[in-house]
């Protein structure tokens, strides 16, 4: 919940910050005009909500690594039946459905779109890696 408060500041900030520039340069001497620039400021705020973003990303990743984990220690061939779903399946279902609606709500649609494109960026590698770490 914090992070997304950060975010939305940070977003909201950098979106002001031209607004803010353009109300200084009206109550300034001219001489003084080209010295005002809010631009690195935006662009802090921008690499807030971009580092912010990438944070919840990597939280949730990190959650479904440990499910994924589990699903690397099983050893495929002994297994005598296929059930109709596995604990690390359930895991994996859990960490989504409790944080994505969550962050849905509380995200921009364009941040939770930014989310959801990072998080299945890092978590396409990670899953094909404990792919190949699973027992033959």
């Amino acid at each position: 919940g914090t992070t997304c408060l950060v975010i939305n500041t940070a977003a909201y900030c950098a979106t002001i910050c031209d607004q803010l520039s353009d109300a200084v340069l009206k109550h300034i001497d001219k001489a003084f005009s080209d010295s005002i620039s809010m631009k690195d400021e935006q662009t802090q705020f921008q690499r807030l909500v971009f580092t912010s973003i990438k944070a919840l990303s990597d939280c949730l990743k990190q959650r479904i690594d440990s499910a994924l984990q589990l699903m690397s220690k099983i050893n495929w061939v002994t297994l005598d039946f296929v059930g109709d779903q596995s604990e690390y399946v359930n895991q994996i279902a859990f960490h989504i459905r409790s944080s994505v609606p969550l962050l849905n709500s509380w995200l921009s649609p364009t941040h939770f779109r930014f989310f959801c494109e990072s998080f299945v960026n890092d978590c396409i590698p990670l899953i094909v890696q404990h792919i190949f770490k699973c027992k033959q």
